[in-house]
């Protein structure tokens, strides 16, 4: 598309523009005395078309110093750029969708991060805990060792001084 009259290449209808007369603005000022701003408009109604106003337009107190700069645009115009502003907004839409779930999935990460940590630490201690009733198994099982080998000890000794008792009582 270009300005000055002419149109849409391989269409079947034509948009005129006059040439935007941003040179007009330029320097100028605002009733809040602010620099006058040259912005371009994405609503619905005037997608893609430049104006000049006030930096504070449409913000509580400011001056309504606002002015159209280019002409409005025709029917196919407004019909294709609402139809880019209708996509780009559906873009925008899942764009924040899909930044809300990243933000939520690292989120979970964090937590699942943290619960690892947690796990890693009460592992570890319960390993220490193991190895630590491990020894003092091994040290009861040592303990019972001795105390079989000493049972078994006095039960002999029983038995020596039984037979020694019975050898003196038929000596005499």
């Amino acid at each position: 598309m270009t300005t000055g009259g002419s149109s849409l290449r391989n269409s079947n209808y034509s948009c005129q523009h006059s040439k935007p007369f941003v040179e007009a603005f330029v320097g100028g000022t605002c009733g809040c005395k602010k620099q006058l701003q040259i912005r371009t408009s994405w609503t619905k109604k005037n997608p893609g078309r430049k104006l000049v106003g006030c930096p504070n337009y449409n913000k509580p107190n400011a001056c309504k110093a606002f002015d159209w700069i280019e002409p409005e645009v025709c029917d196919k115009e407004m019909e294709i750029g609402v139809t880019l502003l209708t996509r780009l907004e559906e873009k925008d839409d899942k764009i924040k969708l899909v930044e809300a779930i990243n933000q939520e999935l690292k989120s979970n990460n964090e937590k699942l991060h943290h619960v690892t940590y947690n796990l890693s630490r009460t592992n570890n201690a319960l390993l220490h805990k193991m190895q630590e009733m491990e020894t003092q198994l091994k040290t009861l099982q040592n303990g019972q060792n001795v105390c079989n080998a000493i049972s078994r000890m006095v039960i002999i000794m029983w038995i020596l001084t039984i037979v020694v008792l019975i050898c003196n009582m038929t000596r005499k």
